[in-house]
């Protein structure tokens, strides 16, 4: 596990706002090298700007689409060539809506899949075989959401992507497990809703991902909209996640829950699978059934 942060490399995703923002501030207070990679330009060139004056010892941006395979390649070879090693992997980048799989138009649907689950799987089969080739203490951290744990209604394709983050980290650490492979460590953060930029998703929309179906201009869409602003705006404070994620990581603490009140639904829901219960949203919602 690393314990030394100094003078190593990390690569941050979606490193503009939110997590990925306070993450790389964490990390330049601890004198590592970074790059920061986003798709909004302006916030990360502010962000490379602003982790200079906190104490990195070197940062550089990558501006990209990271839904795309060649863009998740060229990150991690462009952090190599500039600083020689890859120690730690933040695959933050990603995005957040509602709506019910029989309206949510099918381009969403494509883009949440592509940059939070297929980003992530990406941004581990780069680097993985460099840091295993390094053979030095490693950490690569997968932000998922207690979504990933447990569901709840409207969040379908959500749900998928991130319980699909949760199975493939867990998977992959078995794999290294049976191949001998000790030097890479892996964290999962588990957030509910938290005060980040996630309601402002479509400021970050790639043009292929653009539509003009009527969905946009429905009632059930501008309910979806607002009922984000309120649990985003409203939501937890974002100021504990960096020094939990770094205690995490200093630590070998897989499961990163800051907001551990919610493993009571995760609970509803493995019951319901232990009992072979059929799903209920009454009882989710603690009501009697």
């Amino acid at each position: 596990m690393i314990k030394e942060f100094r003078g190593k490399t990390a690569v941050i995703t979606g490193a503009g706002n939110g997590f990925g923002a306070e993450l790389a501030r964490e990390a330049a207070r601890r004198g590592m090298k970074l790059l920061l990679a986003d798709i909004d330009g302006p916030a990360l060139q502010a962000m490379v700007a602003e982790t200079r004056k906190l104490g990195a010892q070197e940062v550089a941006g990558f501006e990209a689409d990271l839904s795309l395979y060649e863009n998740v390649r060229d990150m991690i070879a462009k952090a190599v060539s500039l600083y020689g090693t890859l120690d730690l992997l933040i695959n933050n980048a990603g995005i957040g809506f509602d709506g019910t799989i029989w309206e949510v138009p099918l381009n969403d649907a494509d883009w949440m899949i592509d940059i939070n689950l297929k980003a992530m799987l990406w941004g581990m089969r780069e680097a993985i075989p460099i840091m295993m080739k390094q053979g030095t203490p490693c950490h690569i951290v997968n932000v998922s959401s207690s979504s990933g744990v447990i569901t709840t209604k409207g969040m379908w394709v959500y749900h998928a992507t991130k319980h699909g983050v949760v199975a493939a980290t867990e998977s992959t650490v078995y794999d290294l497990q049976l191949r001998g492979v000790s030097n890479i460590r892996f964290s999962l953060l588990l957030p509910g809703f938290v005060q980040t930029d996630l309601n402002h998703y479509n400021r970050h929309r790639p043009e292929r991902y653009q539509s003009d179906d009527p969905f946009y201009a429905s009632d059930t869409y501008r309910a979806s909209q607002a009922y984000l602003d309120e649990v985003i705006t409203h939501g937890a404070p974002i100021d504990n996640i960096a020094p939990l994620v770094f205690d995490a990581i200093e630590n070998d603490k897989f499961y990163v829950f800051p907001q551990p009140e919610l493993l009571a639904v995760a609970k509803i829901r493995f019951e319901d699978i232990l009992q072979n219960r059929y799903p209920n949203i009454l009882r989710l919602r603690g009501d009697d059934v």
